[in-house]
């Protein structure tokens, strides 16, 4: 049986810390300030890992780069979704970068983690997702 500490082990994050914050009525003047520009066809407030991707290197500002970043790493690898897309409502928990490394990023993994493998138990899924791609 994989224990919580067995998987933090595994991927090298730390299990507890402040809850992760998100703000699902975060503004496009907020994204924009955020991430240095608009996404384009932000639907929901979702936009492709790709257009993140593209656009780290574009970014004059050190902290719009990091934003983007760890947006990136989120939605690799530690909170994948299907639709290779990030929401952009975590963006409010990377508001201060110095407050990033608080935050509970190895419950977040593990809890993607259950998720998909619930959902492949159902067979609901045909494939894990989550950080055990990293494996």
């Amino acid at each position: 049986m994989l224990t919580p500490y067995d998987f933090l082990d595994i991927i090298g994050l730390k299990l507890g810390g402040e809850r992760i914050k998100v703000n699902d009525s975060i503004t496009s003047v907020e994204i924009r300030g955020l991430l240095g520009v608009m996404p384009p066809k932000a639907r929901s407030k979702n936009v492709p890992l790709m257009w993140l991707y593209s656009n780290i290197d574009s970014c004059k500002i050190v902290a719009t780069s990091t934003h983007m970043f760890v947006l990136l790493f989120i939605g690799t690898l530690l909170c994948p979704d299907l639709g290779s897309t990030m929401n952009l409502r975590y963006l409010w928990s990377l508001r201060d970068i110095g407050q990033i490394k608080n935050y509970d990023w190895g419950g977040m993994a593990y809890a993607t983690l259950l998720h998909y493998m619930t959902h492949l138990s159902r067979r609901s899924l045909s494939s894990l997702g989550g950080a055990p791609f990293v494996w």
